[in-house]
């Protein structure tokens, strides 16, 4: 019963990839569409890092929160991407066998990624809770070195969890299934718990705060509560748009169960909803340099930097 169940549950993500039942035009159609989105999440997410160390308005271990995920979505743009486009094009060419093991590695890699980028997402929003609510005391307990390691922790946990997945399907199959969806809605449930409270907090001081203006905003603590807001504000756009791309994936599997789609909607579903999941490494760059006006002001003078080298 185990392994029937595990093996339904494996069949989307590795042979319904590779089942040609849309026609040979919406295949391309996805391939030149992840193939321009791989582009645009290289070079952006390049870009952003380069940003990340030339900006000094952000403390060291928030900038090591925001780099991380930079590189996660800079590998997602660089390996990821260009394998799924590669994994269709063998679909089309009707190269069963190579695109079926391609699909596993690309499920592996997608399922690292996918589990570092919610954690780190999660701990952004922690690290601006703990900004607010310890004061004078943050810069002494939230720490380079304690961030480090928890990062660390965080890429050792999700490649333990994809090699338990490659080499113990059935193991695998209870970690994918059940341990990362309690990691998942345990994530959403901080992230929502920390943006609830610091939203609260700050309505609560909102007397206190005019602009600019510096005004304590906890146990000593002069904080800019401007930059501070414009801080919050790029953690939760990151956090929705994160969710907004991560959860019709997720739907696709629920819905065929419950209603009992075909194979044919099952994989046009699946193909596009990864997409849709990898679009959001393209579109993070463009929340950073919206929301983080340091972030956006070292782009442009990398930008000026490059077309002076130019001309």
């Amino acid at each position: 019963m185990v392994n029937m169940t595990e093996s339904e549950h494996r069949q989307p993500t590795t042979t319904l990839y590779c089942s040609n039942v849309h026609g040979t035009y919406n295949v391309v159609f996805l391939v030149a569409f992840n193939i321009i989105l791989s582009v645009v999440a290289s070079l952006g997410n390049f870009v952003i890092l380069v940003a990340l160390h030339k900006n000094s308005s952000l403390h060291p271990p928030s900038k090591l929160l925001y780099r991380c995920l930079a590189i996660t979505d800079l590998i997602v743009g660089f390996v990821s991407q260009p394998l799924f486009a590669t994994q269709l094009l063998l679909d089309i060419n009707e190269r069963p066998h190579l695109c079926t093991l391609l699909g596993k590695w690309v499920d592996e890699i997608s399922l690292v990624f996918s589990l570092v980028s919610g954690v780190i997402v999660t701990a952004i929003s922690v690290d601006r809770l703990l900004a607010l609510l310890l004061g004078l005391r943050y810069r002494h307990v939230v720490t380079l070195m304690r961030v480090g390691v928890a990062v660390s922790f965080i890429w050792l946990l999700g490649v333990i969890c994809a090699f338990i997945d490659a080499f113990w399907p059935i193991l695998g199959f209870i970690i994918t299934g059940y341990v990362i969806t309690m990691v998942t809605l345990t994530c959403l449930i901080i992230s929502a718990y920390c943006y609830t409270r610091i939203l609260l907090r700050l309505r609560h001081n909102q007397a206190q705060i005019q602009g600019h203006v510096e005004q304590p905003a906890g146990p000593g603590i002069p904080l800019n509560v401007a930059r501070y807001r414009r801080t919050v504000s790029a953690g939760a756009w990151v956090q929705i748009t994160l969710v907004a791309c991560y959860l019709p994936r997720s739907l696709v599997g629920l819905f065929g169960a419950l209603f009992s789609l075909s194979a044919v909607s099952i994989t046009l579903g699946i193909r596009c909803t990864t997409s849709l999941v990898f679009l959001n490494s393209s579109l993070n760059p463009f929340l950073y340099c919206w929301k983080m006006n340091g972030i956006r002001q070292a782009v442009k003078d990398l930008m000026k930097q490059y077309c002076c080298k130019s001309d």
